[in-house]
Formats: structure tokens, C-alpha cells, sequence
């Protein structure tokens, strides 16, 4: 039986991804300390996780996403990097706030709202025109 995926989870195969696109091989220990969780925790989520069919895991050995895991981590991550961007770039959030913020948003919106922030954040960022009227209305909502 599969069950939606809570935020923790999603957060958890983000990591995976993100940790496999610096290492060869992810192990428990690099997802604890990434996430600033205990070792106990990432097991227990690794073995939900694996329940889901979006890792692969044995007890001691690298962890890998399956193809179902890293379509999950695509989307997670994607969504993220497109409220950071529009946080940072549009609305002139510092980065760690945006960052911050960006991590919170990614659970809640659908992909069709994120790729409409993605033309949003593009059409505003290299169109000039677009830049020059936002730019005022956004320091004047900062004040």
C-alpha cells in the first residue's frame, strides 16, 4: 500500500539526491549529518522510504534512490530552486531567508504553480521593463 509522503520525506530523498550529486555513495551517516538529525532518524525514515520503493537499502550499505525515488527528488528539488530564486531574485529576500523560506514552501505547491513562478521569475529577471516596475513596488513594500 503506498501512502503520500509526508515532508519529512520528501526532504529526506532530496538530501539523497543532493548528496549523490557530491559523492559516489550515500550512506545513513552523511544524511544524519546533512540534516542535522540523529542516526537512529535517518534509519527509520530510510526504512519508510524503502517501504515506499524509493530507496534502495540494507542496513550498512550505500543507499541509492530507485527511479521512482529520484522522480520524487527531481520535483522536490526543482520546486525549491524556484522559490528561492523568486524569493531571492524578484522579491530581494536575503539568501538565507529565502533558503530558509524556500524549504518551508517546496511541500505545499503543486507543480503547475511552480512552473508558473518559474515564467513569473524569468519574465521579471530578463526583461528590463518587467525589472524597472517591480523594482519600486518591491523596496516600497520592504520599508
Amino acid at each position: 500500500m503506498e501512502t503520500a509522503l509526508t515532508t519529512s520525506m520528501e526532504d529526506y530523498v532530496e538530501t539523497i539526491l543532493q548528496v549523490l550529486t557530491e559523492k559516489q555513495g550515500v550512506r545513513a551517516s552523511d544524511i544524519a549529518e546533512r540534516m542535522e538529525v540523529s542516526k537512529p532518524s535517518v534509519t527509520g525514515a530510510l526504512q519508510a522510504l524503502a517501504r515506499q520503493k524509493l530507496v534502495n537499502y540494507e542496513p550498512y550499505d550505500v543507499i541509492s534512490l530507485t527511479d521512482k525515488g529520484k522522480k520524487v527528488a527531481r520535483a522536490v528539488l526543482r520546486r525549491h530552486e524556484v522559490l528561492r530564486r523568486f524569493l531571492k531574485d524578484v522579491l530581494a529576500i536575503p539568501e538565507k531567508e529565502a533558503e530558509k523560506t524556500a524549504c518551508c514552501m517546496e511541500h505545499a505547491i503543486s507543480a503547475r504553480v511552480t512552473e508558473k513562478i518559474a515564467v513569473l521569475t524569468d519574465l521579471i529577471t530578463r526583461c528590463p521593463a518587467a525589472k524597472s516596475r517591480c523594482a519600486p513596488a518591491i523596496r516600497a513594500a520592504r520599508g
